[in-house]
């Protein structure tokens, strides 16, 4: 999973065109600019295999919305499906990434109020994005992909960059949500 997040004075999308995947809409939607102001921007790509991050990736996006001080938090959920190799089905897939999406909602909405934007659209943004080192962060999860001495619980690798560098690296026990489990 990959979670990239901008902290906005000002924030604002438009509709744009759908994807293959995406919900249904009515045309007026797709007429109408959405504006946030002093908000926590946040893009989540949900690829195979990130079943049960849910949580985890919501814990990471309400400390930023916490420590950035927003008072929204808009989410953007993206997904990537896995290589058309016939080893994943694909609906399955897309139904895994909305209800993790919309889980990831629900939970990061502890922090601020969370808005989710409609899934599989294409958008035009604007946005203001607030001038400090902690701005913007890029963080990648990678689950099961290593286990710990003597320990056989998953881990997932957590990689959190910022415009200055990589924060942190570690590897941390993986949290398995209510609903995937």
């Amino acid at each position: 999973m990959r979670i990239f997040s901008s902290r906005c004075r000002l924030f604002e999308y438009t509709l744009a065109r759908p994807a293959p995947w995406a919900v249904e809409l009515p045309s007026a939607a797709l007429e109408t600019s959405t504006p946030f102001s002093e908000c926590l921007f946040v893009a989540v790509t949900v690829e195979h295999g990130d079943v049960g991050l849910a949580a985890l990736a919501a814990e990471f996006i309400q400390r930023i919305a916490e420590e950035s001080a927003a008072n929204s938090i808009v989410i953007d959920g993206r997904f990537s499906p896995a290589a058309a190799d016939g080893t994943a089905d694909f609906l399955s897939e897309l139904a895994d990434a909305l209800d993790m999406i919309a889980e990831i909602a629900e939970l990061s909405a502890s922090a601020a109020p969370a808005y989710l934007m409609p899934f599989g659209w294409n958008s035009r943004t604007r946005g203001e994005v607030v001038a400090d080192s902690q701005a913007q962060r890029l963080i990648h999860l990678w689950p099961n992909v290593i286990r710990g001495r003597g320990d056989s619980a998953p881990k997932v690798i957590v990689l959190i960059e910022r415009p200055c560098g990589i924060e942190t690296f570690n590897a941390v026990p993986q949290v398995t949500s209510p609903r995937a489990g």
